[in-house]
């Protein structure tokens, strides 16, 4: 993950020599930067994939319960059909920069497509839901890899300072995403066309697939050892790492839900995962010259709280995609459309609030008031939250969802220009620093999906077994509670059953709602530790946008010669 190249063509470590650089105020920044029309093509490419990804990771919150009772799911299986999607989207981020590092952000790219339309496709014919879970996992390494690799190209290619205005061309390509993906997921499930969701990712991957070739023609600056790379590549800390989370995952999912605590099946997994995890560090730190996780960066406090902020970011963002829509559904009696459109309150306002945040910066140069904002609203909206349940007016949840709609949309842009500062300033490279900036958001999401489901069944169940009519069910309602949300309205009003299991539902997402709050009161902490960087740094990258480091070294001579 760790290795670069410096102008000879040589690797270099992220760890080797690092050395704290202070930028100031007068520090050269190619305010001449122009954008000419290969980097306009290069960023709609990036914008159908932008585009494909946020529908994937929207369109299924609304529709996943109704997919779950259509092919014979649980809600543990509907939750580690989830799990699958962000465990191999989180796995394959470092892995496929990495990667990208010695084939080229190019061909990997081309690569993360196949696996996005491979998964939309397993999705689309699914007949069961194991079958749905190996195409979530496929779909997760396209997207991750897609969203990542999107990332690193703007560092690329753009200045810091003025990556901003570029990062929210990408942000309006979401916006359409995260806002039009609920409701197109509610109509399709609604009409039982849920199919469609993973046909349409697999028409846009195809579109996307054209232009990739044609359009995205970017190349190393200088020749790569493509063998030389590989044999240095950090195979021992992915398998450990892999090996580590993947034991967490299982402990915090089947904990207090399938197993008690207390059982030794989740003694040994937790065991295992901190085991793992100890080891995993250790190793990373000392052995590789070129490791999986460029841990040298967290000697740098500003990139290790960021690193922790948005890895919180992604814990509350997620569990709210994927929580919220069961609220509508099971609490407020919603269908699957009007469910969509319930979440258009905080999906309409991140994206734009990203951008109006990313053309500010960029125009002032500062950032930390944006985190700080964020932080704010985002503990604000979550601790709201828990005021929702079945007598919630309309303008009530609507002003609680805009409320954390501003937070987590100002925390996106904040924070990204936050870990490449601090990056550029302690030595490093800040498209690597993206791109664990990324690894990290996506890291907190699979653990935060788990860990809210493993909360939400937890308290369903002790409630669940407070009530004597429903105690010898508690069980089934519990792993059951997805498909549940849909079943519930066809219980008769009024009845003690769908009084009982609404409570039961409510509180197991209040304890959700809770679980959040606290996570963003403690991003809210990591502002005190973080310094605010100068952005006006010169920018360099070792693969660049066609012939254009060429064609701007021609143009500086020719003036050269003119004078």
């Amino acid at each position: 993950m760790s290795a670069t190249q410096n102008p000879s063509g040589h690797l270099t470590s992220l760890g080797d020599n690092p050395q704290v650089v202070e930028y100031d105020e007068k520090e050269s920044i190619e305010v001449d930067f122009k954008a000419d029309w290969k980097l306009y093509l290069v960023f709609a490419t990036l914008c159908i994939l932008a585009l494909a990804a946020a529908l994937d990771g929207t369109c299924l919150g609304t529709a996943l319960p109704t997919i779950t009772t259509s092919i014979h799911g649980t809600t543990t299986q509907a939750i580690w059909a989830s799990i699958a999607f962000n465990l191999s989207s989180t796995i394959c981020q470092l892995v496929f920069v990495s990667f990208s590092s010695i084939f080229g952000r190019k061909p990997m790219m081309i690569l993360a497509v196949l696996f996005f339309a491979t998964g939309g496709f397993t999705g689309a014919i699914a007949g069961n839901i194991s079958v749905l879970t190996v195409g979530r996992a496929f779909q997760g390494v396209g997207s991750g890899a897609i969203i990542v690799l999107t990332e690193v190209i703007v560092t690329d290619l753009v200045p810091m300072r003025v990556r901003g205005k570029w990062f929210g061309i990408i942000s309006l390509a979401w916006a359409i995403g995260t806002a039009g993906g609920p409701l197109i997921g509610g109509l399709l499930a609604e009409n039982d066309d849920w199919r469609w969701i993973f046909r349409i990712n697999v028409l846009l991957c195809v579109v996307a697939g054209v232009m990739i070739p044609l359009l995205l023609d970017i190349r190393f600056k200088n020749p790569v050892s493509v063998r030389k790379q590989l044999k240095e590549f950090d195979w021992a800390g992915l398998v450990l790492f892999v090996s580590s989370f993947t034991a967490l995952l299982l402990s915090i999912t089947m904990g207090g839900v399938i197993y008690p605590w207390s059982n030794w099946r989740i003694t040994v997994l937790l065991s295992t995962s901190l085991l793992g995890t100890i080891l995993f560090v250790a190793y990373e730190s000392f052995i590789p010259r070129f490791p999986f996780l460029c841990v040298v960066l967290f000697k740098n406090v500003t990139a290790a709280v960021t690193f922790l902020g948005t890895f919180l970011h992604g814990f509350i963002l997620w569990s709210l995609l994927f929580y919220l829509p069961l609220y509508y559904q099971a609490i407020k009696g919603f269908n699957p459309t009007q469910s969509g459109l319930a979440v258009f309150p905080e999906t309409l306002i991140i994206a734009p609030v990203s951008l109006t945040v990313g053309i500010l910066v960029s125009k002032t140069g500062h950032f930390k008031w944006s985190i700080v904002s964020g932080w704010f609203f985002t503990t604000l909206g979550t601790g709201l939250l828990i005021l929702l349940d079945v007598h919630t007016t309309t303008p009530t949840w609507i002003g609680i969802n805009i409320i954390v709609g501003l937070g987590t949309g100002m925390l996106f842009s904040g924070m990204a220009f936050s870990i490449q500062a601090a990056a550029t300033a302690f030595g490093q490279d800040s498209a690597l620093a993206i791109a664990m900036f990324s690894f990290f958001r996506s890291l907190g999401a699979t653990v935060g999906i788990a860990a809210s489901g493993a909360l939400f069944q937890a308290e369903m169940k002790r409630k669940l077994l407070s009530f004597p009519a429903l105690a010898a069910q508690a069980m089934q309602y519990t792993n059951d509670a997805v498909e549940l949300a849909v079943a519930i309205k066809t219980l008769p009003p009024g009845g003690e059953e769908r009084s009982g299991i609404t409570q039961a539902y409510s509180d197991g997402l209040k304890r959700v709602w809770l679980g959040m709050c606290i996570m963003a009161a403690l991003g809210t902490c990591t502002c005190f530790f973080a310094k605010e960087y100068s952005l006006d740094v010169q920018h360099n990258s070792e693969q660049v946008l066609g012939n254009r480091e060429k064609d701007k070294l021609h143009s500086s001579s020719e003036s050269q010669e003119e004078v």
